[in-house]
């Protein structure tokens, strides 16, 4: 499981400071890369996946994943995994992606061959000058 200590995720619209947890429960590295905008904190498994949290001002504004195997989208998407929960409900099953767009939160995931990626971003904690395709 992606993020074995819930209760110390650094998820999507959370505060930052708990990513250190994270990147010591899942027993991963731990790398981070300051920009002028953010900061990305990307933790990668000993399994191969990779996270990169993106944050500004203390928060956590956009969230991308890669990997193998599916990462727990409860603990790393937070409050906002209800939304996205409730629009891949209503997808047909045997569809392998899944897209979302909304004034206020954007969210896509694909499973392919070789594994699992998306990204989920909240619009309002987003700084500006931030173009989504920087965020991979």
């Amino acid at each position: 499981m992606l993020l074995a200590a819930g209760r110390a995720s650094a998820a999507l619209g959370g505060a930052a400071g708990a990513i250190d947890r994270e990147a010591e429960a899942l027993r991963g590295s731990h790398r981070v890369q300051r920009g002028a905008n953010y900061t990305t904190h990307e933790l990668i498994t000993p399994t191969g996946l990779t996270v990169r949290e993106y944050e500004a001002s203390g928060q956590i504004f956009a969230v991308t994943w890669r990997g193998r195997r599916a990462p727990d989208l409860r603990l790393l998407l937070g409050d906002w995994f209800g939304r996205f929960n409730e629009e891949a409900g209503r997808r047909r099953r045997g569809h392998h992606s899944m897209s979302l767009s909304t004034p206020d939160f954007s969210a896509s995931s694909v499973r392919s061959q070789r594994g699992f990626e998306g990204r989920a971003i909240v619009a309002a904690l987003k700084p500006a000058g931030v173009a989504g395709s920087e965020l991979k």
